[in-house]
């Protein structure tokens, strides 16, 4: 599609025509015009009360102030004080930003909430996790929000390591193996993991946007997938091949609902085949800030083993 006037961009092996300035993405300079992914700024319904078509609700999180919907040919997301984003054909993206919304808050939702719905909408598994090359490996650490995926892969990157991805991991099952193509180059934790790792950066809507120019480049394919559980000691156990399956379906993103039974199988049948090609285990650690040392440790001895 031909996107004149817009800034391109790439992420998760995508090229991106935006309207609106994504600032943590670089710009790309002499693509064609053909685009995959085209962001536009027009009007949309502020609440899901102003969707008129045929609907269902996929997600409601009143903590989190926002709402799921799925119609028959788009996803919405609503976010209070944000706005709303219309997600079709995994590749036409609409945002209306509230009035107060600041422009990095509209930014994460774009690359947030607005490319998971791309990149689901393209058929491509996506976990809930948080990625790093460690050595010549690929891991993905996924887990539901606040579990600590971004506090691992900071202190992965303290320790020398390389960020891949952060809070979305696009599986991309080709002849070659599942491949993850690099997400968007920037890692945000709280202002205290910060502090603990000794990880610069200007705090951004409440989090420290970490300096490292060592973000990956390149796709790579996935070596081993870690599900990230509290415990009050430090442990990796392996899962059979069915509670993998089950573990990876809670660990990524369906935008489904439970009527769409062919969505359903495909999904489960992306799972299996994941589990199938990569080692999937259970990482169990203590929320001790002091302790991330070890835990890179871990992980270091797990794939040197």
């Amino acid at each position: 599609m031909r996107n004149p006037g817009r800034d391109r961009y790439e992420a998760f092996g995508l090229s991106v025509a935006s309207a609106w300035p994504l600032s943590q993405l670089s710009p790309v300079e002499g693509q064609s015009a053909e685009s995959d992914v085209t962001v536009e700024t027009g009007a949309l319904p502020q609440r899901p009360g102003g969707v008129t078509r045929d609907s269902t609700t996929i997600h409601a999180d009143d903590d989190r102030g926002f709402t799921t919907l799925r119609t028959p040919d788009a996803l919405y997301w609503f976010y209070e004080r944000v706005g709303t984003l219309r997600i079709r054909e995994g590749r036409d993206v609409v945002v209306d930003p509230a009035p107060a919304a600041s422009r990095a808050a509209v930014e994460r939702l774009l690359l947030g909430p607005g490319m998971q719905s791309v990149l689901v909408q393209r058929e491509h598994l996506v976990l809930h996790a948080s990625a790093v090359v460690i050595g010549d490996s690929l891991v993905a650490v996924a887990g539901p929000s606040g579990r600590g995926k971004s506090t691992v892969a900071a202190a992965c990157s303290a320790a020398g390591h390389v960020v891949h991805a952060d809070d979305t991991v696009a599986i991309d099952s080709g002849d070659g193996g599942p491949c993850v193509p690099p997400g968007v180059p920037s890692l945000g934790v709280a202002p205290v993991v910060a502090n603990s790792l000794s990880l610069a950066g200007d705090e951004v809507e409440g989090r420290i946007a970490v300096d490292d120019d060592r973000f990956s480049d390149e796709a790579r394919r996935i070596d081993r997938v870690y599900l990230l559980a509290d415990d009050e000691a430090f442990g990796v156990d392996p899962l059979p091949n069915g509670a993998a399956v089950f573990a990876l379906l809670r660990a990524s993103y369906s935008l489904y609902d439970d009527t769409n039974a062919d969505r359903a199988a495909s999904h489960l049948s992306a799972c299996g085949a994941l589990a199938d090609t990569v080692t999937i285990r259970r990482l169990r650690r203590p929320r001790s800030l002091d302790r991330l040392p070890e835990l890179v440790r871990l992980l270091e001895r797990g794939l040197s083993d």
